[in-house]
């Protein structure tokens, strides 16, 4: 497998090769930060967990750096806590039995709101204006949508709420 980015991974707890493993996957989840595959997909890891015929894989698309940071990591740069959160991955792939745990490491997938904050993540440098300019365009859409279907979803709302 080849990926764009040099520092992506596929950890394999087994040692197998990348592709008997990713065809052992049963159970998938794909999740934009580190910490949320665990939670995410809890059903899916027990389900997968110690049984021979089913298997998880977790792909995690960002990769740590511009996460906020406060009192242990607060003097870490991104590379330090990019190499941790892929650390913290690998330590749950072995814990959880996993098939492969795919690390991503673009900034082009980041989710709207993990992009924006790394505008205001910087140690001197907080771009506010951009981070408004960018929540506001990312709210557009949400409130074009509102605004052309508010009658239908007040409609909706009322007609659950009357009796009759």
């Amino acid at each position: 497998m080849k990926f764009n980015s040099k520092t992506a991974e596929i950890y394999i707890p087994t040692g197998l090769p990348v592709e008997q493993a990713l065809a052992r996957t049963t159970h998938l989840c794909i999740a934009a930060h580190q910490d949320d595959i665990e939670i995410m997909a809890a059903q899916p890891i027990l389900a997968c967990f110690h049984q021979a015929d089913k298997a998880f894989t977790g792909v995690v698309v960002t990769d740590g750096r511009g996460s906020p940071r406060d009192g242990l990591y607060k003097d870490y740069t991104d590379e330090a806590m990019r190499l941790i959160r892929f650390s913290e991955q690998r330590k749950a792939t072995d814990v959880g039995e996993y098939a492969a745990m795919v690390l991503l490491n673009d900034s082009s997938k980041y989710t709207l709101m993990v992009g924006l904050q790394l505008f205001t993540s910087g140690q001197f440098d907080k771009k506010w204006g951009v981070f408004a300019a960018g929540a506001l365009i990312g709210a557009l859409p949400i409130m074009l949508l509102y605004f052309l279907l508010q009658d239908q979803i007040v409609g909706g709302l009322t007609r659950g709420a009357v009796k009759g």
